[in-house]
């Protein structure tokens, strides 16, 4: 419906995770991210376990550059928005908190993991999103 009314001013993004801090409390979010559900356990003292599944993380200060660049460029299409990566729980954990790493107990049971492909995106943008630049986000986060 939309393609055929709007023609090629049509952009899909199908993002994956976006790690950040909350901002604004706001009451009428219905699900958690990946860090409120981390900030809740953190504060308890209890050993956890957890899937060490996999997943395609991006942290807002990437999405935010890529948004930023589809806008200045005037991108039209459909795109996945992700560094194209498998980051695991564990990883990220180890990234963000070192000593709430050690209160985690991993299950190798990956059931929901994956990542998307962003070659699309990137031959359009032109910027280089990678894995570094997200443990560097992460270690700043806490």
């Amino acid at each position: 419906f939309l393609k055929k009314k709007i023609k090629n001013r049509l952009i899909s993004l199908r993002i994956s995770n976006i790690l950040g801090k909350r901002i604004y409390e706001n009451k009428r979010n219905h699900h958690k991210l990946f860090f409120d559900n981390f900030l809740k356990y953190r504060k308890n003292n209890k050993i956890i376990s957890v899937n060490n599944d996999f997943k395609d993380f991006l942290s807002i200060d990437q999405f935010n550059l890529i948004i930023l660049r589809i806008i200045t460029l005037k991108i039209y299409g459909i795109y996945n928005v992700s560094i194209s990566e498998k980051i695991y729980i564990s990883e990220l954990i180890s990234w963000i908190d070192k000593k709430f790493l050690k209160r985690v107990n991993f299950v190798n049971q990956q059931k929901d993991s994956f990542t998307l492909s962003n070659k699309k995106l990137i031959k359009k943008i032109k910027i280089n999103l990678n894995k570094k630049q997200l443990m560097n986000f992460c270690k700043k986060l806490v």
